[in-house]
């Protein structure tokens, strides 16, 4: 058949294709029309989630805030158990027992200042400054100090003097002063000092035979008596040349000693302390109580531990801050009367009172301690970062608060203490025969 021409021949017969199951036929979505995106496709929508599943937190949320708000109450509960059951250090206690278990370093430097500022009506002086400065190898003893002195008269003047002092490890001390024959020779010092005696006053037997008024002469004249009794003026031509006899070894002293280093043998420092210092005095007893506490130092270590009596605050306090925090030092009168009498019995040489006549055994009142503290002048100390003392300072007033004084000193611990015995020098024994 030529063919219709509607009609296209086919290639070689193809083998049947097998037939697919028919899938069910799936429901038509419809599509609101806002919810279509500008080029006509659906945005995306959020999956719908059940309202039950919403109103159940997760299980690792919840155990995670559960684990912190446990570890967080158990920090609290412990922090507060620590602060109720321990106690900041005390520095300053701390730097005590150190002393008394003898922790501190053995050499130490003490720099500082005594002030003493008199108000007395007719003083000739109105203060009176002494500027040390000394290093000590306090296990022996030995030691190197200056101490300047300088007093300031009421008319502004200064008058200063220098004493040198080494301690040398036989036990023999060495003193030079420097400046002192100018002190007593030139600066005018000894006039202040020593009031004139040039003044013309009734000096006669007979009240009646010297009736005028006293006068004033110069100091290097004679003062009479306006008198006809010839004993009035011999009387006080006697004064003025005991006064001029005074002035006069006084010069001869301190031209003999002016930068000189003296020498006194450890054998005279025990006679001069034999012969001369009143074993009744107060001093002698406070130098005496001290001897029995070194003589037993064993025991110290021990009793303070028990019945510690030094403590501090910072409340209160007003003393400016050099180096550290300031304290203000602290007594308590009753450990330190179990202090004391821990040595009752504790040797055979009569307790660490017998000098002021406390016998041993004898019980201090914890009660009385505590209000003799009170009046004690306020200490305040600083500490350095190896909790030893840096620093004391103290104010006070004496003589019914006519005089105040001062105490300022700085502590530091070197590693070396230089303190060389002079080259030359003259005996003590020497000097007095020349004297």
């Amino acid at each position: 058949m030529d063919g219709d021409p509607g009609v296209q021949p086919t290639g070689p017969a193809q083998p049947a294709q097998p037939t697919q199951p028919m899938q069910p036929t799936q429901p038509m979505q419809t599509v609101p029309v806002e919810s279509l995106d500008p080029t006509g496709r659906p945005m995306a929508q959020a999956v719908p989630t059940d309202e039950s599943d919403k109103k159940k937190p997760k299980k690792g949320l919840l155990i995670g805030l559960i684990v912190g708000a446990v570890v967080l109450i158990s920090a609290i509960v412990i922090a507060v158990v620590v602060a109720m059951g321990s106690k900041k250090p005390d520095v300053v206690a701390k730097a005590v027992q150190r002393i008394v278990n003898g922790e501190t370093p053995t050499n130490l430097s003490v720099k500082g200042s005594v002030d003493f500022l008199i108000n007395i009506d007719g003083a000739p002086i109105k203060q009176a400054k002494v500027d040390l400065d000394s290093s000590i190898m306090t296990n022996s003893m030995i030691n190197s100090s200056s101490a300047v002195l300088t007093l300031t008269a009421y008319n502004d003047e200064d008058y200063s003097v220098k004493l040198n002092e080494v301690y040398a490890a036989d036990g023999d001390l060495y003193l030079e002063v420097e400046g002192i024959a100018d002190l007593v020779d030139t600066s005018g010092l000894i006039d202040l000092l020593i009031p004139s005696n040039n003044t013309v006053v009734d000096c006669s037997t007979d009240e009646d035979s010297c009736t005028e008024e006293p006068v004033v002469d110069n100091a290097e004249e004679e003062s009479i008596c306006i008198s006809e009794e010839d004993n009035c003026i011999s009387e006080k031509t006697t004064v003025t040349e005991q006064e001029n006899e005074t002035t006069k070894a006084m010069s001869q002293i301190a031209s003999a000693i002016d930068s000189v280093w003296i020498k006194i043998p450890l054998d005279d420092l025990k006679g001069i302390g034999a012969d001369y210092v009143d074993q009744n005095s107060p001093l002698y007893c406070i130098a005496d109580t001290i001897n029995y506490f070194n003589r037993n130092s064993n025991n110290i270590a021990g009793f303070y531990n028990k019945y510690p009596f030094i403590s501090s605050t910072t409340k209160g306090v007003t003393v400016a801050s050099k180096q550290s925090q300031v304290y203000l030092v602290q007594f308590d009168g009753e450990n330190f009367a179990g202090f004391i009498n821990s040595f009752n019995g504790s040797s055979d040489d009569g307790g660490p009172f017998a000098c002021f006549g406390v016998e041993d055994g004898t019980i201090i009142d914890g009660s009385e301690i505590s209000n003799s503290f009170e009046k004690l002048p306020n200490i305040y100390a600083e500490v350095n970062e190896n909790n030893d003392f840096s620093r004391l300072y103290l104010e006070t007033a004496l003589f019914d608060e006519s005089v105040k004084m001062t105490v300022d000193l700085d502590f530091s611990y070197p590693t070396y203490v230089n303190a060389p015995e002079p080259i030359e020098y003259t005996d003590l024994s020497d000097l007095s025969d020349m004297l």
